[in-house]
Parts: C-alpha cells; structure tokens; sequence
C-alpha cells in the first residue's frame, strides 16, 4: 500500500513539473521571439501618452505582429508605378499622385491583409507646378500608422527637366497582446520619385531598420 501511494505521489509530482516545463518554454519562446523581433525591426516600447491615438490601437499577438513586419520587409527593395489620376476642374489645372502598398501577412493564425496609401497633391498654374497636400491612409484592423512630414526635393537631370524626389518617414503602432498590451511602434519609410514632364514615378515602403 505504502508502495503505492508512493508512486501515486511520483505520477502528480510529474505531471506537475511537466506542466510546469510547458508553460515556461511557451514563455520563453514568446520572449525570445519578441526580443529577435524587437532587435530586427526597431522596435521601439513607447507610454500612451507619447501617441494621441493610442486608444485606437488594436491588440494583437506577437505572432501577428511578426507575419506584418515580415511581409512589409520582404516587399522593402520593391519599387511599384505611380498612378496618376487627372483631378483638374474649370477653375483649376490638378491631379494627384497615388501610391499604394497592398500585403499580405501570414501567421500561426492564418492570412491577414493590410494596405499603405500615400495621395500626393499638386496644381498647375501658368506652367509653374504647386504642392498642396498629402493624405496617409491605412487599411488594417491590426495596426494603425501615422505619418504627418513629407520632404520634396527637386532633381534636375542632364536636360532641363526636373524629377521631385519625395521621402517620408511615420509609425505604424501595435498593442502587443502577451506583452501585457505593450504599446510599441515601428519606423516605416515611405520613399520615391516622380518626373513631371513625362507624368511616370516609382514609390516603395521600407521598414527603417
């Protein structure tokens, strides 16, 4: 009888150790993901009140924050076409810019897409050309990006024509989930080029590394 009891304890004292293991490897694997993902991306962990729009955040596991990163890095060094849309009225010669990055981000959860969006404004008055605005837009129920500054700097080429280069730098924010909802942001570069005369630019979203 003792004989038994005592392996009765034995079995209960396994089983809870091997509860234990579990639950600390899953951590441990949760930190160390985090950490690589933190070191990789520029992670930077930030107080609510360093970002007005914290409240609108989504929440979201490091898995899924990492199946974003991964997708925004993979398509880094792609260059697509701008596209350029005549918005002229009676009164006023305009158009605009458009410049779009559509992901796809894949994790342990399964597939989630996400789009960038960048609308540059211009006009044309006797000949000369005017920037007036640029729209951020995002789609994504995972993140939310804010970017507020854009540089626009003319390149004059061997004849006489000018191409804009244009470079702006913003966040997007994530809720880390089983990091007790850490606020944190990522630096996202948002560069390209564009030539007037013949109406044709390149764009790209980079993660600031």
């Amino acid at each position: 009888m003792k004989a038994m009891n005592y392996l009765i304890v034995m079995l209960v004292g396994m089983s809870i150790v091997a509860c234990s293991n579990a639950t600390d490897d899953e951590i441990t694997e949760n930190v160390s993901e985090y950490s690589i993902l933190k070191n990789t991306y520029n992670i930077e962990e930030i107080s609510a009140g360093n970002y007005e729009e914290a409240n609108s955040v989504p929440s979201i596991t490091t898995d899924k924050m990492k199946g974003i990163l991964e997708a925004l890095n993979k398509n880094s060094n792609i260059e697509k076409s701008c596209i350029v849309t005549n918005t002229s009225t009676e009164e006023e010669d305009s158009y605009k810019i458009t410049m779009s990055g559509d992901y796809k981000a894949i994790s342990r959860g399964g597939t989630e897409d996400f789009a960038l969006r960048v609308d540059l404004k211009f006009s044309i008055d006797n000949g000369q050309l005017y920037y007036w605005g640029t729209e951020y837009t995002y789609s994504s129920n995972l993140f939310t990006w804010s970017s507020n500054s854009m540089t626009l700097l003319p390149v004059k080429d061997g004849i006489g024509t000018y191409t804009y280069e244009f470079t702006s730098k913003g966040y997007i924010y994530f809720k880390v989930a089983d990091k007790d909802n850490s606020l944190v942001r990522v630096p996202v570069v948002f560069k390209g080029k564009h030539d007037f005369d013949s109406n044709k630019g390149t764009y790209s979203f980079q993660l600031a590394k």
